[in-house]
């Protein structure tokens, strides 16, 4: 009988760095997702193993045409990439847009190349938490990009037309909070009126 080691509990920095790399999902289930679509960052949704729920991750990603690229650096610990790639198909958002696709990682290192090339060229400094530290900037220098392809997990995300059973929908928007808000002024509103009479 395997007995599983309890994980320790996070410190606070990585708590802090665990929230902070969730926050664009957060920002989507505000109902915030039109806001970010301009930004080259998507919402990956994929089914966990374990408990069979809804596993969304924020990743940056570049286009080529029809496809997408997104990367992984540390691809034997990336949760998503181990999901992503036992199911081959996933659920994306970008903006309001929700799509189905097909996630293969690529084999090809010419491919690899070209698609870190993509990430060299347009480097927006908001996004550069999400998947590039200032240390790993140096990996996507041209003279390093066969190095870094080789250690990396490109994968390619392509658009299906067919919907697929047993995929979870995309991260949802929840507005309900906006609700909240309103209350919360029209309280204030009351409370200041009454003091000036």
């Amino acid at each position: 009988m395997t007995t599983l080691i309890p994980s320790p509990p996070l410190t606070l920095h990585q708590r802090a760095i665990k929230f902070w790399r969730r926050f664009p999902v957060y920002l989507y289930r505000l109902g915030l997702g039109r806001a970010l679509g301009s930004l080259p960052l998507l919402i990956l949704t994929t089914r966990k193993t374990t408990t069979g729920g809804p596993r969304y991750t924020p990743l940056e990603y570049r286009r080529h045409g029809s496809r997408m690229y997104v990367i992984s650096p540390q691809p034997d610990t990336a949760r998503w990439y181990a999901h992503a790639l036992e199911q081959s198909f996933a659920v994306i958002r970008i903006g309001r847009r929700a799509h189905t696709v097909r996630v293969t990682v690529i084999s090809d290192e010419a491919e690899a190349v070209r698609a870190l090339f993509l990430f060299r060229l347009t480097q927006p400094i908001p996004l550069r938490w999400i998947t590039w530290s200032a240390r790993q900037q140096d990996e996507i220098k041209p003279q390093v990009l066969k190095k870094t392809a080789r250690r990396y997990a490109v994968v390619r995300l392509e658009i299906v037309s067919e919907a697929m059973e047993g995929l979870h929908p995309p991260v949802p928007a929840d507005r309900a909070w906006a609700w909240g808000v309103v209350g919360a002024i029209v309280v204030m509103l009351t409370l200041f009126s009454r003091r000036e009479h």
